[in-house]
This record gives structure tokens, sequence and C-alpha cells, in this order.
């Protein structure tokens, strides 16, 4: 059984194109973008326990929502042929 049976090429641009993006938010603005705290700035707009009302979470929400809909926006998957049986 092979760990990459498509390659592994792919997987290496990804990341490469992941922490670009990740270090560039960074630097040109300061923000840090992990997708850990889009989950819990998200919430901020529905609960209003104390947790989620920080300031940290809801004047970071709106950006945080357009970074996790920019990461989430993906190309259709490119199907291999399938293999013959045998």
């Amino acid at each position: 059984m092979a760990f990459f049976p498509n390659g592994w090429q792919h997987y290496l641009i990804g990341g490469l194109l992941i922490g670009s993006g990740v270090s560039l938010l960074f630097a040109l603005t300061g923000l840090i973008g992990g997708m850990s705290s889009v989950y819990s700035s998200t919430w901020s707009w529905i609960l209003r326990t104390p947790f989620f009302q920080h300031p940290r979470l809801v004047n970071s929400r709106q950006w945080r929502l357009a970074y996790a809909a920019g990461l989430s926006h993906r190309r259709p998957a490119v199907r291999s042929p399938p293999r013959p049986a045998g």
C-alpha cells in the first residue's frame, strides 16, 4: 500500500502556499491567521456568554470569517481515471 498513490508533489505545493499565505498575512497586517479562533469568533455572533464576547473575538470576527471563506473555496478535484481490476 502506497502512502501517496497520486504523488506527493501537490501536498508539498499546497503546504508551501498555505505557509506563504499565513506568513504574508502576518507580515503585512500583524494578524495571526489561525482556524481555531475562527470557530470561537463565529460563535460570538450567536452566544452572549462572556468568553465569546471577549473583545479579541468580537473585533476580529469579520476578517476571520472572510479568511475562513477564502480558505474553504477550492477548485474541483481532478479525478484520476479508474484503475483496471486485477
